[in-house]
Order: structure tokens, then C-alpha cells, then sequence
């Protein structure tokens, strides 16, 4: 069986998101094996400190890293966000970043 994820960045209406999921992937919806509201948490962009390279995980422990420990396990995972003048909110963009960097350290 698929292990799929869903990483959702609404910050007002939680369901608004997994609503629009749902219509285009309703399949997407029953496969899920979790969901992780980033909500109105605040996600800090990268500081470049370099921890990830000798840790595997972001000096700046929250949501990031859990997923991280996550990942071994999923097969995908779904990225729910609002549009912000034809861009991704920028907790997104932080949350990337900080977890493409440190998956590329760990696994090296």
C-alpha cells in the first residue's frame, strides 16, 4: 500500500485546502496516512548555520524535521497552499527550502 502525506499551509480554514484535494483527487484523500496543519505556525526561512550537514535535521526544531523523520516511510506527499499574487505563501517556500537542504545532507 502507498504511504501519501498531506502538508497542508492554509492558515485560516484547515479544511479549505483538503476540500480542494479532495475534489481533484478524492483517491488522494483515502490513501493519506497523515495530515500536518503548518497553519499560522510560523516557519523560518534557512539561516545557512550548516548543522544540517553533520546532523541530517535543521538547527530550528519544529515542523520541518518532523517530516523529515517522516520521510522514510512515505511514498508522497501532497502539498496543499493558498496563492499569494501568483506565488506560494512564503511559508512554503521557507518550508522547502530548509527541507530540501537538509534531506540533501541527509542522504549523503
Amino acid at each position: 500500500m502507498t504511504n501519501r502525506h498531506i502538508i497542508n499551509f492554509e492558515p485560516f480554514s484547515a479544511a479549505s485546502n483538503l476540500k480542494t484535494i479532495e475534489v481533484y483527487n478524492p483517491f488522494c484523500i483515502r490513501i493519506c496516512s497523515g495530515i500536518t496543519f503548518i497553519g499560522l505556525q510560523a516557519v523560518s526561512g534557512c539561516i545557512a548555520c550548516s548543522k544540517c550537514q553533520e546532523t541530517g535535521y535543521c538547527c530550528m526544531d519544529d515542523k520541518v524535521n518532523e517530516l523529515l523523520k517522516k520521510l522514510p516511510s512515505i511514498d508522497g506527499v501532497v502539498i496543499g497552499s493558498p496563492v499569494y499574487y501568483g506565488s506560494a505563501a512564503g511559508q512554503l517556500t521557507a518550508f522547502l527550502d530548509r527541507a530540501f537542504q537538509a534531506g540533501f545532507w541527509k542522504s549523503r
